[in-house]
């Protein structure tokens, strides 16, 4: 989530971290002592104790574990080994009703051929997708914005979408933006930031699921941000109610009618990085940091791109929120390396 100035961040200071050393059952030899059942297809298959195992062919460039539940708790992950034993949730962000960790999400992170096991709590649906082939030098993401309601039209943002469009370009990654649709009914103008919210969900479940799906709506219904992604990532190549992320309009003006685009464009880009699996490079406190070596990190109090500067990374797109001093147009190269990795990236 990205926010305005005076609004303190909520949904990353959920963030939870595993440490392998932190959990007794991590190891495929302690989860059952029978025979694996192991799953092949999209749906795991877990034990009534929430083990499971899955396979993880060779070249396989990276895969997602999703987790759902019928009620607000939070489904979670609580162990995912590689086979060799390792526990992949170093970090991990878990949501109301929905739960996705994506491998990988560092240049640091080697997704390992075999047999992989898990753990998992609070669901009624798991499921697995996976990326198999050749990684592009200059990857193609796909994206479908939609502007909600009838305050403003698809050339209100058509200036914001380039500029987005050239702050990935210019860091390797080509997005093919689609025209912009237009959702005029009144309900969908203004809505939760909640994707569980019934409005929200039935909006977000228009996208389709091989793109990411930007919703800039005219504002939120409660709460003031700039924008917020369904997840960290989201259900890449999974539609639903958690397919998407939404921007506010009503958050980026700049006097009258106008839109300060140059923000505009950094905040939907911002979003859609979440979607694809990127976090904010340090948080809000300067106590807590994404899990990519070289993304600039800052260490001072309240750690706001003003303070930190651009040689702590207030230029990168990522970083939690805006800064005066320049525009967030900076991703690197470990960034872009879990962009080219997405699922949905060709």
């Amino acid at each position: 989530m990205r926010q305005n100035w005076n609004f303190i961040g909520f949904f990353l200071l959920s963030i939870i971290f595993l440490h392998s050393c932190g959990s007794s059952d991590t190891n495929q030899n302690d989860v059952d002592s029978e025979v694996p059942v192991v799953a092949t297809g999209g749906d795991l298959d877990p034990n009534s104790s929430g083990k499971g195992y899955f396979e993880v062919p060779s070249g396989t460039v990276s895969f997602l574990i999703h987790a759902t539940s019928t009620t607000f708790s939070k489904p979670q992950f609580t162990s995912l080994n590689d086979p060799e034993g390792e526990n992949f949730l170093e970090i991990y962000f878990p949501t109301s009703s929905y739960s996705n960790v994506l491998v990988p999400i560092s240049p640091k992170y080697t997704i390992k051929s075999g047999i992989w096991s898990y753990s998992a709590s609070n669901f009624s649906q798991l499921e697995i997708s996976k990326r198999t082939g050749s990684v592009s030098s200059t990857p193609t993401i796909t994206v479908q914005p939609y502007i909600t309601g009838t305050s403003y039209v698809s050339d209100s943002i058509s200036s914001a979408l380039t500029i987005m469009k050239t702050i990935y370009s210019t860091n390797g990654v080509t997005l093919n933006v689609l025209e912009t649709i237009t959702l005029s009914e009144s309900k969908f103008s203004h809505v939760s930031y909640d994707f569980t919210n019934s409005v929200t969900s039935e909006m977000v479940s228009k996208g389709l699921a091989d793109r990411v799906n930007l919703f800039f709506i005219t504002d939120y219904s409660e709460g003031s941000y700039l924008g917020n992604s369904s997840g960290i990532p989201g259900s890449q190549g999974l539609a639903g109610s958690h397919n998407g992320v939404l921007i506010s309009l009503k958050a980026h003006k700049k006097g009258g009618s106008g839109l300060n685009d140059q923000l505009l464009g950094e905040t939907a880009g911002h979003e859609m990085g979440h979607f694809l699996g990127l976090f904010h490079p340090t948080e809000e406190y300067g106590n807590e940091f994404d899990p990519i070596d070289d993304t600039p990190k800052c260490t001072i109090g309240r750690s706001t791109a003003d303070l930190c500067g651009k040689e702590k990374g207030a230029d990168n797109l990522m970083f939690w929120n805006p800064w005066s001093g320049g525009n967030q147009d900076n991703l690197t190269a470990g960034q872009v390396y879990v962009l080219k990795r997405a699922l949905i990236a060709k």
